[in-house]
């Protein structure tokens, strides 16, 4: 059993100011997540690698990447319908994806 699937049911995740570096691909499975609290984690880079992603955040309604130094857009957000609120202020991202 994959270690991320030990929270399929997990509805909030905060990582405040991490040490992240990429969007980690094992929160993609996640599909109850509704919150995602990023805020200062550094995530430069969101790979193309969890692409799957964007069919597994079908919950989400809050994202806050603020100040990630993030230089793109959150793919994943391509499927979350529900979103509501979304900040990705402090970042580098200078495209908004047609789709969102």
């Amino acid at each position: 059993m994959d270690e991320h699937q030990n929270f399929p049911k997990l509805e909030k995740l905060s990582i405040e100011e991490g040490r992240l570096i990429n969007f980690p691909c094992f929160m993609s499975s996640m599909p109850e997540l509704r919150e995602m609290i990023l805020e200062n984690s550094v995530i430069a880079e969101i790979s193309s690698q969890c692409a799957t992603a964007a069919l597994l955040f079908p919950r989400l309604e809050e994202l806050n990447m603020a100040g990630c130094n993030s230089t793109e857009f959150p793919f994943f957000l391509s499927r979350s319908e529900g979103l509501r609120t979304l900040d990705l202020s402090g970042n580098k991202v200078r495209v908004i994806p047609d789709w969102f």
